[in-house]
């Protein structure tokens, strides 16, 4: 009986790779199949695997990866006219030659670069996409995975905001927030498509940021270069950063801070403050402070409290706080803000500036030392 890659052969004209992907069989030597550009199958796919595997070598060589995983689009034709040769033959259970091509291609590629295959978690996904039959054509597409970093910043200009707030973006050469500066840094240094931040809680728009700094994460996009040599260390517009050079795992939900804030206090024109009366906002126990937000009653705790005397209107109030605690609202007593500072002095308070003497972040849910600036 005529073996079938002597029947296929009768029909077609197909090349030795394809014959031994429909057949599953090594071909003898009398049995020999037509070139591969004439192919009924592949019209010369497989004659072209090798430019192909080293132009996804060159395009992978502009990225920083140790795992790769590659993928294949084919013509829908020729797909159609496998499907056809194997229904006339009815050969089953055989690999299509999608799947044959796409593995002795990423083989090729791992001998070419010496990078390890990982087909769950991968640095980079490469794409090939073949073009339509007989032109020989194909592209290439790379999409690297993002890449997480841990940095922390410390602010002392009260002009930079943590973003910007007008409508109009900032420019490159005069940055107006603090997102803008480490964008353009981050995007320069990884050669990223985007990114995305995290922050570990916000400040008022003119506050101050001292101490260990406030930390964030940021979140690149189809990165470039994911393996950075040293931590990034840069001052812009009185604005110190930190990014540390391992890549971080950002968390599901960040963890809580603890803040030591300084608040200058102030009371209306036809009030005075005088000292005595600041005794009562020396507090070293808990206080429990209810406030309203989207219509749901919160709780922040104030650890403990200080008052300073500035002159006859204002004064100074030192805290240590959980974050998120809404400072002028605390002050003032906005929205049934309980207890507040108006109500325990028995004035009309209002916060003119407030600042962050320090934060710490509570770990224990991320596991992750806490990164300084020194």
């Amino acid at each position: 009986m005529m073996q079938l890659s002597e029947r296929l052969i009768k029909s077609f004209v197909v090349c030795n790779r394809c014959l031994i992907g429909q057949t599953g069989k090594v071909i003898s030597s009398d049995t020999v199949g037509g070139e591969s550009k004439c192919c009924y199958i592949c019209k010369g796919l497989w004659e072209r695997m090798e430019s192909i595997a080293r132009a996804v070598k060159s395009t992978g060589n502009k990225h920083d990866f140790n795992t790769f995983l590659i993928g294949l689009t084919i013509p829908p034709s020729m797909c159609e006219r496998e499907d056809q040769l194997r229904s006339m033959y009815k050969i089953r259970g055989r690999e299509t030659i999608k799947t044959t091509f796409t593995r002795a291609i990423r083989q090729r590629f791992i001998e070419l670069s010496g990078k390890y295959l990982d087909l769950l978690h991968p640095d980079i996904i490469i794409v090939i996409y073949i073009g339509d039959d007989d032109n020989g054509e194909f592209r290439l597409s790379v999409r690297s995975k993002p890449l997480t970093l841990r940095g922390v910043y410390i602010k002392n200009n009260r002009h930079m905001f943590l973003q910007c707030i007008g409508p109009i973006p900032c420019s490159i050469d005069n940055p107006c927030s603090i997102e803008d500066i480490l964008r353009s840094k981050l995007l320069s240094e990884t050669g990223a498509e985007s990114v995305s931040f995290s922050w570990f809680g916000r400040e008022d728009k003119e506050s101050l940021v001292l101490g260990k700094g406030r930390p964030f994460y940021a979140t690149l996009k189809n990165p470039r270069r994911r393996y950075l040599k040293h931590d990034l260390r840069f001052e812009s517009n009185d604005i110190r950063v930190r990014i540390h050079k391992e890549p971080a795992f950002l968390p599901r939900h960040l963890p809580p801070l603890i803040n030591k804030i300084r608040v200058v206090v102030s009371c209306e024109e036809n009030e005075k403050i005088d000292p005595t009366e600041l005794k009562i906002l020396n507090k070293q126990e808990i206080i429990c402070v209810k406030f309203l937000n989207k219509n749901a009653n919160n709780i922040k705790l104030i650890y403990s409290m200080s008052a300073r005397h500035l002159d006859m209107r204002r004064f100074v109030l030192t805290m240590i706080c959980d974050g998120g605690l809404p400072v002028k609202r605390f002050i003032d007593g906005y929205e049934r803000t309980m207890p507040n500072v108006a109500a325990l002095v028995d004035k009309h308070c209002k916060c003119d500036v407030f600042d962050i003497l320090d934060l710490s972040v509570q770990e224990d849910s991320i596991n992750q030392s806490e990164i300084e600036l020194n």
